[in-house]
């Protein structure tokens, strides 16, 4: 848990009293390598703007600025990370998501640090909505595409394998889902294509691995080849944004990828942190797949485990944690799809089938620990042996399917409720094992 400088400032009390102006200008000049964290009382505001500048240092440098408000809003502000920016001195601007400052009651602002520096002049707090300019409320679909056209630049530019795009799932920081809010996502958060890695790979050298070089559960037996007495003929089905058209990719003995949010015709933003709920569902019906060595392809409820498990204590709503899941299929069970499908939505359980309608699984076990991730050594071996395993990466939970080599770097190939992905060195959560 990171510490955080807590500011009070005699000035800055007086004019919080719930009482600005159309809008008050509060001068800090502070300066600060560290955590920091400036109460705002809960003040009514319509928009703020902040000034000052951050310095960062290497490649793995972050300023970050959250805006909290008392009924759990996150806003960001201002952020500066490598690769989407440079390395060096970046400016503070307009609210990054300001449009989302609406009559906000904020409860404080947060300044997260690492390997650089920042210097806060002042804040403009708006406490009138018609105070706003423009500039403070600027269309957030303009800036995020700027900052996918600079991160495509620097990738190119550094050698990176893998390119930025719009992402599928949700523009705004608070439905990223971060385990930490000061962690530096080295713009994953934007990935579209290719093999994603934090860092720029290496030149090629040779591997000490016992491990075969290559390994993907999709290809096993021949289950992506169209003449193997083990192929699935059930291929994943999406629209592709890009080229604008329906794209069909072989899934081998996944089952289909399903759409966490926007389902039974819900609004496409709601509910948007179900991942929890997906990785660990699709690792036990892949591995019903291969323990039966056949392409049942179960479609297993995520919904039953989050509205009928006592073990699943939180929701799509504000995210939660895989083993959760997996408990409700170790103690309760889990029903089907067509039994209790998925609503993109919360609700009261329902269920009123009989017992031989569940699935359930005898164990499941931790691939490192909390405080230790798995060596690469150990992360194959259990692949190899047990099968597909439910993985976290940066807060979001994927379906852990196989790995392979880029240079001298190990890759992790995922089945992901957003659509494919492949990850290069990066495990944040130790992998699950089934």
């Amino acid at each position: 848990m990171k510490s955080f400088l807590y500011i009070t400032i005699i000035v800055f009390v007086i004019l919080f009293s719930n009482n600005l102006k159309a809008y008050d200008t509060v001068r800090y000049n502070l300066q600060t390598t560290s955590d920091t964290t400036i109460n705002l009382s809960n003040i009514n505001i319509y928009g703020l703007r902040i000034y000052g500048n951050g310095i960062t240092e290497h490649t793995n440098s972050l300023v970050r600025v959250l805006l909290f408000g008392q009924n759990d809003e996150i806003i960001l502000v201002n952020e500066f990370l490598f690769p989407i920016d440079s390395i060096g001195l970046h400016y503070f601007s307009f609210t990054e998501e300001g449009v989302l400052i609406d009559n906000l009651v904020a409860d404080k602002l947060n300044i997260y640090v690492k390997n650089s520096s920042v210097r806060l002049d002042s804040i403009i707090f708006y406490a009138d909505r018609t105070e706003r300019s423009m500039s403070d409320t600027i269309c957030y679909d303009a800036i995020v595409s700027h900052k996918i056209e600079r991160l495509n630049l620097n990738l190119e530019k550094n050698g990176y394998i893998w390119r930025a795009n719009v992402p599928y799932y949700s523009y705004y920081f608070i439905n990223r889902n971060y385990l930490d809010y000061g962690a530096n996502t080295y713009g994953f958060d934007f990935y579209g294509n290719g093999i994603f890695s934090p860092t720029t790979p290496n030149k090629p050298t040779k591997t000490t691995s016992i491990y075969v070089n290559f390994w993907d559960w999709r290809y096993r037996h021949g289950a992506m080849d169209e003449t193997s007495f083990y192929w699935d003929g059930n291929p994943d089905s999406f629209w592709y944004i890009p080229s604008s058209s329906v794209h069909q990719e072989r899934n081998g003995w996944m089952t289909k990828i399903h759409c966490q949010f926007g389902n039974n015709g819900a609004p496409w933003d709601r509910c948007t942190s179900g991942c929890f709920l997906f990785a660990p569902t699709t690792t036990v019906a892949c591995n019903l797949n291969l323990y039966y060595n056949q392409h049942l392809d179960i479609d297993l409820s995520e919904q039953f485990s989050m509205d009928c498990s006592s073990y699943v204590t939180r929701t799509c709503y504000n995210g939660g944690h895989t083993n959760e899941v997996l408990d409700a299929f170790l103690y309760d069970g889990v029903v089907d799809e067509a039994c209790y499908p998925y609503i993109n939505d919360t609700s009261d359980c329902t269920y009123s089938f009989p017992e031989t309608n569940k699935i359930y699984i005898s164990d499941y076990n931790a691939c490192g620990s909390t405080y230790s991730v798995c060596s690469d050594e150990d992360l194959k071996e259990k692949l190899i042996t047990k099968g597909p395993m439910s993985a976290n990466l940066g807060g979001h939970s994927m379906c852990l399917v196989g790995f392979g080599l880029v240079y001298p770097n190990m890759i992790l190939d995922t089945d992901n409720s957003y659509g494919n992905i492949t990850i290069l060195e990066s495990r944040a959560l130790p992998p699950i094992v089934l």
